[in-house]
């Protein structure tokens, strides 16, 4: 059933587009603030739009934008755990794009920014909702990518998390980024 304020006829289809298949967009100029900022929108299709505008600028402007990508990614974090999935998602689309389009440890540049990121997308993928869960460990596994260390060391200060969804994606997140080996050991120190 349809809300008062999301009619029918609205195809959220078009925030799901892949990174292959994004379109070019104009030079940024001064909007990239604004952009940024609409992130945070409490109308989720403004804060939609401007999530794909920041893939699209991520993807083509890489260097106007770079400036941006830490307060967008911060912002972009607060907006994975919206109710409305289609603002999730698009969120993590959007982390996923920034993650890999740029050298992470200039955009999380404390270990508080790294562990909030990294606890985001460990709960996204531990959620329940296969769709985000599948967007999570793309972002995850680009992550790794980038600070593959820093993620293990973040890893075992978690492993005595209460919530047994979100250790079993902890886990199953080392064995997917470190060699078969080295997870069989960490798991027999845990």
């Amino acid at each position: 059933m349809a809300r008062e304020d999301e009619p029918p006829q609205v195809d959220v289809s078009s925030f799901y587009v892949s990174s292959d298949q994004l379109s070019s967009c104009e030079e940024p100029g001064t909007s990239i603030a604004r952009v940024v900022s609409e992130v945070s929108s409490k109308e989720w299709m403004i804060s939609c739009n401007a999530m794909l505008y920041i893939r699209r600028l991520v993807r083509f402007h890489k260097d106007a934008f770079e400036s941006h990508a830490e307060p967008a990614l911060h912002s972009i974090l607060q907006q994975m755990r919206n109710l409305r999935s289609v603002v999730s998602k698009s969120a993590l689309l959007c982390a996923t794009e920034i993650i890999d389009g740029y050298d992470t440890s200039k955009i999380l540049k404390d270990e508080d920014s790294i562990q909030r990121c990294f606890c985001n997308l460990i709960e996204m993928n531990s959620s329940g909702k296969k769709f985000v869960a599948v967007e999570a460990r793309k972002a995850l596994a680009a992550l790794s990518t980038n600070l593959s260390l820093t993620l293990v060391n973040l890893s075992l200060e978690n492993v005595d998390n209460p919530n047994a969804s979100f250790r079993s994606v902890l886990m199953q997140n080392l064995n997917d980024s470190l060699p078969g080996e080295s997870f069989g050991t960490i798991c027999e120190v845990s």
